[in-house]
């Protein structure tokens, strides 16, 4: 389980607001609790992908290291990252007769008894 504040919901949702139709991509700091992952804070980060920025991402290693450092200063764990993913065209095309597009994908990583478990959540970016 992922455990998000509507603050920060909010905030991931207007950056995937501001960069579309290029992807958004971040990354999730917090702490692992028996319950879930419990998020703490939300830092954006740059999509270096040049090529095909409206539907990949990628964080520069210097950038994430630089992150990684932030997250140990406050004591706090990488439990997950985010990006915008661009929906096929079929779903495209019928968004575009119903209203906004755009959507959020978070991904967060739990580790069980030696095992690592990848979950996925897709949010909409507006209603």
């Amino acid at each position: 389980m992922l455990f998000l504040t509507h603050s920060d919901y909010t905030a991931l949702r207007a950056h995937g607001e501001e960069t579309y139709p290029h992807e958004c991509c971040g990354v999730l700091l917090g702490n692992a609790t028996p319950e879930g992952n419990r998020v703490r804070q939300i830092v954006r980060a740059g999509n270096t992908r040049t090529d095909r920025a409206h539907d990949r991402y990628h964080i520069a290693p210097e950038e994430l290291i630089k992150i990684q450092r932030q997250a140990r200063g406050l004591s706090l764990d990488i439990v997950g990252f985010y990006h915008s993913p661009r929906p096929p065209r079929a779903v495209v095309a019928d968004r575009l007769r119903r209203g906004p597009l755009g959507r959020l994908q978070l991904r967060h990583h739990r580790h069980r008894a030696g095992q690592g478990c990848h979950h996925q959540l897709l949010l909409p970016l507006r209603h």
